[in-house]
């Protein structure tokens, strides 16, 4: 987006201010930069420091087809996956739940879509 802006006439660092000041893009920037880099080496945008914790879900006994039990295992048949919940808690540096990953993810495309839209309009008027 900053290679667009600057297309466009716009400074790339306004773009980043944009990307810093949306909570839910700083989160999923830290969480894309910690995954690719192995770390936050230049330090946390959000400044929560976050990382993945485990990943769960929730069905419904309507949705679960059978279940079958071993000695360490239990084998679960989703019969309908449209009624299953998937939950990825994003955790803070404390360890503390600050959101859910896909909850976060959405929140954030939503800001890049009005970060775009902004600079699409400056450009176009």
């Amino acid at each position: 987006m900053r290679r667009r802006a600057g297309t466009l006439g716009r400074v790339g660092s306004r773009v980043e201010r944009a990307v810093d000041a949306e909570r839910e893009l700083a989160i999923c920037a830290d969480l894309a930069n910690h995954l690719k880099h192995g770390g936050l080496d230049r330090g946390s945008r959000s400044r929560l420091n976050p990382r993945f914790g485990t990943v769960s879900f929730r069905a419904p006994q309507v949705a679960i087809g059978s279940l079958t039990f071993r000695a360490f295992e239990v084998e679960v048949q989703i019969e309908d996956p449209c009624l299953v919940d998937f939950l990825l808690p994003v955790l803070n540096d404390k360890g503390e739940e600050i959101g859910d990953a896909f909850v976060l993810a959405q929140g954030a495309i939503l800001a890049l879509e009005r970060i775009r839209d902004e600079i699409e309009t400056v450009a176009n008027n």
